[in-house]
């Protein structure tokens, strides 16, 4: 069961919108509009939206991406979405020990400059064995390896856990 959910925005007029929004109130899950600024906390963890900013959305759909950075257990996690590098440099300063890598390791993500202000030791990359985009791209996965993170690919070794 679902108890919250968080969108930058969601589409209620989508095929996909109707559907999710469905499957959440039949869930009784509590819906949450969030930006740039919010911030939860759950026992020990604390959840901080780094992106969208506050303001009309931008058009293009990778662009409004929900940026979430969680710190538990005295690690921190920054989940990047789909969010492209063109819109990295505007985030915020922030460090992170594990980056879940932005758009399934895209040609357009995790640029050498995120990679270098982020300093992240270990990239998660999350993409399907068989994809049409060819994700992960070759050159995301050489900028990662250049900034010294140990990759780790869910296309290769399946489910990836964490455990603190």
């Amino acid at each position: 069961m679902v108890e919250e959910s968080y969108f930058s925005h969601l589409d209620s007029r989508s095929e996909f919108g109707k559907k999710l929004l469905e499957q959440l109130k039949f869930q009784n899950s509590k819906i949450f509009e969030i930006r740039q600024g919010f911030t939860a906390k759950y026992g020990d963890a604390k959840l901080k939206c780094l992106w969208p900013p506050k303001g009309p959305l931008r058009k293009a759909e990778n662009d409004r991406s929900l940026i979430l950075k969680l710190e538990i257990a005295g690690r921190d996690f920054l989940f990047m979405g789909d969010l492209p590098s063109k819109i990295e440099k505007k985030l915020p300063p922030v460090t992170t020990q594990v980056l879940k890598v932005g758009h399934h390791g895209s040609r357009y993500s995790s640029s050498d400059k995120f990679l270098k202000s982020t300093q992240p030791f270990l990239c998660v990359v999350s993409v399907g064995k068989i994809n049409t985009y060819g994700h992960p791209n070759h050159e995301a996965l050489k900028r990662m390896r250049d900034a010294h993170c140990t990759i780790l690919r869910t296309d290769t070794l399946g489910d990836i856990t964490i455990e603190l």
